[in-house]
């Protein structure tokens, strides 16, 4: 079967749903994504905190490297927080991957369902709230950073924020380390 024929079926196949059963698989699919977004947040709030461990040991402790076990030990930290670091930008941006997937899925049942019954429409998060936010007007700097930051994303085209921000941080997070790996080997060389 060519996957165009697959989601032809799927489609017509949640148009033949009953209610409740399309209810119970939105559940589903938004319930899947929320948990893939808190694993991911939990997972990567521990190895960047392990990272800002070494962060913080190498700044205190053997930012100026004297004996070689020192300088020994703050490349071989250099290079374990560089490996936190970057798992946890990976981590966010691979969870953002399968939470944008099932709500994406989540979202597409709620659009397919609302067209029989209007009172779907409340799931569809994302188009209620782009109508909310353009009749919201002038709103207070942190609280207009607030709302568009905590927005509704359109799943299938867009990584929620928080999938970003911890992407983000994995990165500075992996050129700090880096940046004290490279200050390390040059004060080694001289």
């Amino acid at each position: 079967m060519s996957k165009v024929e697959s989601a032809k079926q799927t489609q017509e196949t949640h148009h033949a749903w009953t209610p409740d059963q399309a209810l119970e698989l939105w559940r589903h699919y938004a319930g899947v994504g929320g948990a893939d977004k808190n694993t991911m947040v939990t997972i990567a709030s521990l190895l960047l905190t392990f990272s800002a461990t070494i962060i913080g040991y190498t700044v205190t402790k053997l930012f100026e490297p004297g004996s070689a076990t020192e300088r020994w030990t703050a490349i071989s930290l250099s290079i374990l927080g560089i490996g936190f670091s970057g798992l946890a930008g990976y981590i966010a941006v691979l969870y953002g991957g399968y939470a944008m997937r099932n709500w994406a899925e989540a979202d597409r049942i709620a659009r397919d369902r609302q067209a029989k019954d209007p009172q779907w429409k409340a799931l569809v998060a994302y188009e209620i709230e782009v109508k909310r936010n353009e009749k919201a007007g002038k709103l207070p700097r942190l609280a207009a950073l607030a709302r568009r930051w905590s927005r509704p994303t359109n799943h299938a085209t867009e990584v929620p924020k928080v999938f970003k921000i911890f992407a983000v941080l994995g990165l500075v997070s992996a050129l700090t380390h880096l940046g004290f790996l490279i200050r390390t080997v040059i004060l080694h060389l001289r």
